[in-house]
C-alpha cells in the first residue's frame, strides 16, 4: 500500500476533487477562498485521513472524528441540504478509489480490493456524522423558524385550504395570513447560506414570511412592507411582485427566482423588476418555443463546416445587423460578409433585412446564453 501511495500526490487528489465538486450543487462551502490554493483545506484533511487509514489500518481516533463532526455541523447550521453534502463525500470516495486504481499495478490492485472496505467504513463514518449533526440542528430555534416558514410558504403556494396547523405556523412566525401578500425573492451578493439565514430570521421578526433557499431567500411580505433598511446593504438584490392572489403565488415566485438569477448573472444589486429582463423571462417561461426559435435560426448552421456562418450571424446581431461594422469586427472584406449572409439565408430561410427575422435571431442568441441557467447541464 505504501508503494502505491508513493506514486500519488495528496494535493493533486484534492485538486481533482475540488474541480469535480464544482459541478455539484451547493459546493460553495468547499470552494477555497484563495484561488491559488490547491483544493480546500477540508478536502485535503479528508484525503489525508483516508490515506492514513489505508496505510496504517488504524481507524480515526476521537479527535479526528470530532473534527469531521465540526465540518459537517457547519453545513447543518448553514441549512445546506443533507443529501447534497453526502453527494460531495460520495463523489470524493469515488475519485479517491479511481486515483488509487490508476496508481496501482495489476498485482497491487488485488491488494487494493482487500482494503476497499476501509473506504466504505469512512463513508459510513461520514453518514453517521451527518445524521448526528443534522439531528442536533433540528431543535435549534432558527431551524424551527426556517422549517415552519418553508412549510407555510409551500402550503400557501399549493392553494389548499388553510388548516389549523397553518394558522399555528403563521402565529408562531408572527405572519398575518389575511394578506394581501407580495411575493419576493432576495439575494445577498457573495454571502454565505448562513448569512442568508440571518437575513431571513430578521425579516421574520418583522412579520415577513421568509425562508432560505440555499443562496437566496423567498417569501411573502405585506403590501406596505418597507424594504429601506434591508436595501441599505449594498449586497442586496431584491425582486418583489405586486400583491398576488394565492392562485398565482407559485408562478409568481418562480418568475422572481428566475429574475433574480438573471440579475445576479448581470452583476446587479438593488431592486430589479420584470421590466429589466422581459425577454429573458419570456423565453424562460416558454422553453419549448424558445428551442424552436433556436432551431429556426441555427438549425441549418450546425457542424464545423458552418462555424464561420454561425459566428458571422452572431456578430451581425451584436452589431445591429450593420454589415460594415460586422466586417470590421471579423476583420474580413465587406463582400465576404455579404456572401456569408446569402449562404445563411439560403440555409435557414431567413431574410436578415426583415426586422421580424432579425428579432428571431436576437431571441435565439439570447436563449442559447440563458438556457444553461434554466436547464443546468444542457
Amino acid at each position: 500500500m505504501r508503494a502505491i501511495f508513493a506514486r500519488i500526490d495528496a494535493d493533486e487528489i484534492a485538486r481533482q476533487m475540488d474541480l469535480a465538486f464544482r459541478e455539484l450543487p451547493n459546493y460553495t462551502r468547499f470552494v477555497a477562498e484563495d484561488p491559488t490554493d490547491r483544493g480546500h483545506p477540508a478536502i485535503r484533511w479528508n484525503v489525508a485521513l483516508i490515506l492514513r487509514w489505508l496505510a496504517d489500518g488504524v481507524s480515526p481516533d476521537e479527535s479526528m472524528i470530532s473534527e469531521l463532526h465540526e465540518v459537517v455541523r457547519v453545513r447543518a447550521t448553514a441549512a445546506e441540504p443533507m443529501h447534497e453534502g453526502l453527494l460531495v463525500y460520495r463523489a470524493g470516495v469515488r475519485i479517491m478509489w479511481n486515483v488509487l486504481l490508476d496508481a496501482a499495478t495489476d498485482s497491487e490492485r488485488a491488494l487494493l480490493l482487500e482494503e476497499a472496505d476501509i473506504l466504505w467504513s469512512y463513508l459510513e463514518l461520514v453518514i453517521n456524522a451527518f445524521a448526528q449533526a443534522y439531528a442536533d440542528e433540528q431543535d435549534a430555534p432558527h431551524t424551527v423558524g426556517e422549517r415552519r416558514a418553508g412549510t407555510l410558504l409551500d402550503r400557501l403556494c399549493a392553494r389548499g385550504p388553510i388548516t389549523v396547523d397553518d394558522r399555528e405556523r403563521a402565529e408562531f412566525l408572527g405572519f398575518d395570513l389575511a394578506g394581501p401578500h407580495r411575493p419576493f425573492v432576495a439575494r445577498l451578493a457573495g454571502a454565505t447560506t448562513a448569512q442568508h439565514i440571518g437575513l431571513a430570521r430578521r425579516l421574520r421578526s418583522q412579520g415577513v414570511l421568509a425562508t432560505t433557499e440555499g443562496g437566496q431567500i423567498a417569501g411573502l411580505c405585506a403590501e406596505n412592507f418597507d424594504w429601506t433598511a434591508q436595501l441599505d446593504d449594498p449586497r442586496l438584490l431584491l425582486a418583489c411582485d405586486r400583491p398576488t392572489e394565492r392562485s398565482r403565488l407559485a408562478a409568481a415566485l418562480e418568475s422572481l427566482r428566475m429574475l433574480v438569477g438573471f440579475a445576479d448573472d448581470a452583476g446587479l444589486t438593488g431592486v430589479v423588476t420584470v421590466r429589466d429582463f422581459l425577454l429573458h423571462l419570456l423565453l424562460a417561461q416558454s422553453p419549448e418555443i424558445a428551442d424552436d426559435i433556436v432551431d429556426r435560426v441555427f438549425g441549418g448552421l450546425g457542424g464545423v463546416e458552418h462555424a464561420d456562418l454561425a459566428a458571422t450571424l452572431r456578430c451581425l446581431a451584436a452589431n445591429g445587423f450593420d454589415r460594415g461594422a460586422t466586417a470590421a469586427e471579423l476583420i474580413v472584406h465587406r463582400n465576404t460578409v455579404l456572401y456569408r449572409i446569402q449562404r445563411i439565408q439560403k440555409l435557414n430561410g431567413l431574410d436578415l433585412q426583415n426586422p421580424m427575422d432579425q428579432n428571431l435571431v436576437c431571441l435565439a442568441i439570447l436563449w442559447t446564453q440563458i438556457k444553461p441557467r434554466i436547464s443546468p447541464g444542457l
